[in-house]
């Protein structure tokens, strides 16, 4: 399994002994962003700031990386990610460092990794600490 930590947004995988975490519930926006993603979100965060901070430079490595742009945003900029951080904020308030989502955690280019998580996809829900249920409008958290 695939969690997101919820300070870094780094990935961390687990086999066994997985630790507590929380599960969204959501409806799938126009917008989402997907594992390789998240991955590119990741590997940017490790640029010097200077650079991190250029609109210009991101969107270059955005384009170079072959995100689709149909949307006229950058990953940062759309209400999918911002879908994420809000996801990542309700578990640091309610102390789980690691959190799932299933539009990012998982990599479907991977026929093989997308058939296992749909085969674990009900274990997984009914193992999380706390599930947060996001709507595109408004979100709600409730005890799984």
């Amino acid at each position: 399994m695939r969690l997101l930590h919820s300070t870094s947004l780094d990935f961390h995988e687990y086999h066994d002994d997985v630790p507590s975490y929380l599960i969204l519930s959501h409806t799938w926006g126009a917008s989402e962003v997907s594992y390789q993603e998240m991955r590119h979100l990741q590997k940017v965060e490790k640029l010097p700031p200077e650079l991190r901070r250029s609109v210009e430079f991101l969107a270059a490595l955005e384009a170079a990386a072959g995100f689709d742009f149909g949307h006229g945003q950058s990953i940062t900029q759309r209400s999918d990610y911002k879908k994420i951080l809000a996801t990542a904020a309700v578990a640091k308030s309610k102390d789980y460092d690691f959190f799932w989502i299933d539009t990012c955690c998982i990599e479907k280019d991977s026929s093989a990794e997308l058939q296992e998580a749909i085969n674990s996809m009900f274990v997984w829900h009914q193992r999380t600490g706390l599930c947060v249920v996001y709507f595109n409008d408004s979100h709600v958290v409730k005890r799984s």
